[in-house]
C-alpha cells in the first residue's frame, strides 16, 4: 500500500490534477486560509486522503466556532482517508486567546471517538 503525501502552502487547487497523475495519494496540512477547502476538495476528488484542513484562526474565536468548523468538514471526516488536523501549527497563542487551557479542551468528544473509528478503519479491523 502506497501512502504518498506532498506538503502544500497555499491554493494549489489548479495543481491537483498533475499531482494525482504523479502518482500522489494525499495532501496536508490544507491550508484553509489560502482557498483549500478539504470539503470542495473530496467532492472533486474523492480518493484523495487528507491530513490537517481544520481552521486553526477559528480556535482562538472559541468553542461555537470550533464546533461549527468541525461540523464544517465532518462530510470529509466520515468519509475515511482524512486526519483531522490544523491547517499548520496551532500555538498556545491560538488557545490563550480562546480562553481555553489547551487544544485538547476546545475538541469536542465526539472527535475523538471519530479519530479512534478512522484509525480502526484505516487498520482494516473494522468494516
Amino acid at each position: 500500500m502506497k501512502n504518498i503525501f506532498v506538503d502544500t502552502d497555499g491554493d494549489f487547487n489548479r495543481l491537483i490534477p498533475q499531482f494525482i497523475a504523479a502518482g500522489v495519494d494525499g495532501f496536508l496540512p490544507m491550508d484553509v486560509n489560502a482557498g483549500m477547502d478539504i470539503v470542495k476538495v473530496r467532492e472533486l476528488y474523492p480518493r484523495l486522503k487528507f491530513i490537517g484542513g481544520f481552521n486553526k484562526l477559528v480556535i482562538e474565536q472559541g468553542k461555537d466556532a470550533i464546533d461549527r468548523e468541525f461540523e464544517r468538514i465532518l462530510p470529509v471526516i466520515r468519509s475515511g482517508g482524512y486526519v483531522p488536523g490544523c491547517d499548520h501549527q496551532a500555538t498556545r497563542f491560538h488557545c490563550a486567546m480562546s480562553g481555553i487551557g489547551s487544544a485538547t479542551d476546545a475538541v469536542p468528544e465526539s472527535f475523538f471517538f471519530l479519530l479512534v473509528i478512522l484509525f480502526i478503519r484505516a487498520a482494516g479491523t473494522v468494516a
